[in-house]
C-alpha cells in the first residue's frame, strides 16, 4: 500500500517527460498538462541536387579541342613537321608530327610520345594542331609545369609554337625543338633555311652573283633529305636503357646485334613486314610509327646513323648499325 501511494504522489506532482519513453510521439508542454505531439517531418531529398561549387577534373585528362585538325599536307620536298629531342646540343631522336590532329606528352606508356624523366607527369602536355595549321602546345595541369622559350606557359592554355620554338617538360634536361611548320596556304617556315639563304646571299647588301649561287646550293640541300625507318634494339650498355617495353633494359650488346641480324634475315624474305616488325621490336619511341623517322638532313641525327641512312638507295635496307642508343636496321623509304 505504501508503495502504491508513493507512485501515485510521484506521477501527480513530478510528472515525467514522456519523449524519453516514447521519442518524438509525445511531448510535454508544462507540468501536468498533456497534449498530443506531431511527429517531426522527414524533409525529402530534394529530386535535383544542386551543382557543385567547381568542376572537378580527373588529374591528367586532356580533351582535345574543338578546333583541332589534323595538320596540311606536306610535299617530299619539305616532309611533315618534326619534333626534334635535344640532349647537350645534339639531335638525338626525332619524331614526325603528321596524321592526326593532337599528340599527348608524358610518362604514361599509352601516350603518343613517351618520356621518363621523373619530373615529368604521367599526362603531362599536349601538342595540337589548329585548323589552319599552327601548331599549339597545351600544359594539361602538369605536376612540374611546361616551358616554351624558357618561359613557364599557363596549365590549359593553348600556347602557339613557331619555327624553332624550344620545349621543356618539367625539369629534364632534354628540350624539344619544332620545325617545318606547314600553313593552310602550303608555305613552309624553315628559319633555318632562311637564315642559310641570307648567310649564303651575303646578307642583305650581297650581289647577284651570290645570290645566283645561292639559289642551287640551297636545293641540292633539300635533295639531301631523306626519309627513313628503323628498328632500335636496345642493351644495357645503351645510353638510356629502358624503353616502351621494358623499364630496365638487361640483354647484352651481342643479344642486341644477334636480334637485330635476325630482324634482318626475316626482311631479306619480305621487306614489307618492316613497319609489323618495327611496331612488335622496336625499342624506340618510333614504333608507334612503324618506325618511321620522317624526313631528315644532315647533321639531325648521330654520326654513324647519318652515314649509314645516306648510303641507302630508296627501298634498300641496312645491315646492323651501332650508335650509343643501341643496334639499328634502317630502311630508307624516300
Amino acid at each position: 500500500f505504501v508503495c502504491l501511494f508513493v507512485c501515485l504522489f510521484v506521477c501527480l506532482f513530478f510528472p515525467m517527460n514522456r519523449r524519453t519513453l516514447y521519442g518524438d510521439t509525445t511531448s510535454f508542454v508544462s507540468a501536468g498538462k498533456m497534449e498530443s505531439f506531431i511527429p517531426r517531418a522527414q524533409h525529402p531529398p530534394p529530386a535535383h541536387p544542386p551543382p557543385p561549387t567547381a568542376v572537378v577534373r580527373q588529374c591528367g585528362e586532356f580533351k582535345v579541342p574543338p578546333w583541332a585538325s589534323p595538320p596540311p599536307p606536306h610535299s617530299e620536298d619539305t616532309g611533315p613537321c618534326m619534333l626534334d629531342c635535344i640532349k647537350e646540343g645534339q639531335v638525338i631522336d626525332s619524331f614526325p608530327l603528321a596524321g592526326k590532329s593532337h599528340w599527348v606528352c608524358g610518362r604514361a606508356p599509352t601516350n603518343d610520345l613517351c618520356m621518363e624523366h621523373a619530373s615529368i607527369s604521367r599526362v603531362h602536355a599536349a601538342l595540337v594542331f589548329h585548323q589552319d595549321g599552327r601548331l599549339f602546345i597545351i600544359d594539361v595541369e602538369s605536376s612540374h609545369g611546361t616551358s616554351v622559350n624558357g618561359t613557364r606557359i599557363a596549365p590549359n592554355t593553348p600556347t602557339p609554337l613557331s619555327e624553332g620554338s624550344q620545349i621543356r617538360f618539367g625539369s629534364s634536361t632534354r628540350s624539344y625543338t619544332v620545325r617545318g611548320i606547314v600553313t593552310r596556304s602550303g608555305a613552309v617556315k624553315r628559319k633555318h633555311e632562311e637564315d642559310e639563304e641570307e648567310t649564303e646571299n651575303g646578307g642583305a647588301g650581297g650581289d647577284d652573283d651570290a645570290e645566283s649561287h645561292s639559289k642551287p646550293a640551297k636545293k641540292s640541300k633539300k635533295k639531301k633529305q631523306v626519309r627513313c625507318s628503323h628498328i632500335l634494339v636496345k642493351h644495357k650498355d645503351s645510353r638510356r636503357p629502358t624503353s616502351w617495353k621494358s623499364q630496365k633494359i638487361t640483354r647484352t650488346k651481342q643479344e642486341a646485334l644477334e636480334q637485330i641480324e635476325s630482324l634482318q634475315h626475316q626482311l631479306r624474305r619480305d621487306v614489307s613486314r618492316f613497319g609489323e616488325l618495327a611496331t612488335r621490336h622496336s625499342d624506340c619511341s618510333s614504333y608507334a610509327k612503324q618506325g618511321d623517322l620522317g624526313f631528315f638532313g644532315p647533321g639531325q641525327m648521330v654520326k654513324t646513323f647519318e652515314d649509314a641512312a645516306f648510303g641507302l638507295k630508296v627501298g634498300e635496307m641496312s645491315g646492323p648499325v651501332m650508335s650509343d642508343s643501341g643496334v639499328h636496321l634502317i630502311l630508307r623509304t624516300a
